[in-house]
């Protein structure tokens, strides 16, 4: 069970026991950056036992790769493919790269896919999760999305973990279980099993990184012994947001100077790329 996430746990393994008795799911886990998204996932993959799990995770830097999310999802029942009637088998296979592009209409890979997971579930439920969709590419964002709400009963729960407001990914008519921050006896535990703490440096650490576990982590691996001792005074409150700012700040301007300009260099040729 995840820290100071009980129910949201709960919901999650209920979706997978639905989908398990015949009842499909679709469950987006909404949150900001760090707040736990990808946790839930993974203790959602953990609690699937008995069902087979297709995965895939989004990635900016390979949002204009058209299908690039959905070949990673689909490859584990890429072999059922050939069952699929002639245009619906063509038009998936040139999607994924398993045959040559044949132009098909989105509909015909929405259908085919949709036809592909449902004949899967034939044999053993599935749970679908999908990280960072945000930044899903467009085309498998809408493959998911469209197989997610046309599954009613199928055996197959679906998980997306989004951000809110970011992307394009459509997560209307999913169910949402939306991740808050930690509360602070619970941030303050985390950061104790994080790193050798005081009580009163991970209760102080819980509060500057307003309950955000992935920040309450990293903060805390980043205290020197005095700090983490209570010697040495932690850093002032952050504004909202900010600690992977101040935290990152921190390391990039310990790397040497070849380093930092090497960096520089990649993130504004990758800004460059994401606004052609």
């Amino acid at each position: 069970m995840l820290l100071g996430r009980a129910s949201e746990c709960a919901r999650v393994e209920a979706a997978l026991a639905s989908a398990r008795e015949g009842r499909s799911t679709a469950t987006a886990v909404v949150g900001e950056a760090g707040i736990g998204k990808s946790a839930l996932l993974e203790h959602a993959a953990a609690s699937a036992g008995g069902m087979s799990v297709l995965s895939a995770r989004g990635f900016e830097s390979e949002g204009e790769l058209a299908f690039a999310a959905l070949t990673d999802l689909l490859r584990p029942i890429a072999g059922d493919v050939a069952a699929l009637p002639d245009m619906q088998r063509a038009a998936l296979e040139g999607a994924l790269a398993l045959g040559p592009p044949v132009g098909a209409e989105p509909l015909t890979v929405c259908v085919a896919a949709l036809g592909l997971v449902a004949a899967a579930a034939e044999r053993t439920p599935i749970l679908i999760a999908i990280d960072d969709a945000h930044w899903l590419d467009r085309p498998t964002a809408e493959v998911v999305t469209f197989v997610a709400r046309r599954l009613h009963a199928e055996p197959v729960a679906v998980l997306a973990a989004v951000r809110p407001g970011d992307g394009t990914f459509d997560s209307q008519g999913f169910d949402a279980i939306e991740l808050e921050a930690l509360d602070e006896n619970d941030a303050a535990e985390l950061a104790l099993s994080a790193a050798p703490l005081e009580r009163a440096v991970a209760e102080r650490l819980a509060d500057l990184a307003g309950g955000n576990p992935l920040a309450v982590i990293e903060l805390a691996g980043s205290l020197t012994p005095a700090q983490r001792r209570g010697a040495d005074p932690l850093d002032e409150p952050m504004p909202p947001g900010g600690w992977a700012r101040h935290l990152f700040g921190r390391r990039l301007e310990a790397l040497p100077a070849p380093a930092r300009r090497a960096l520089l260099i990649a993130s504004a040729a990758g800004g460059f790329a994401g606004s052609m």
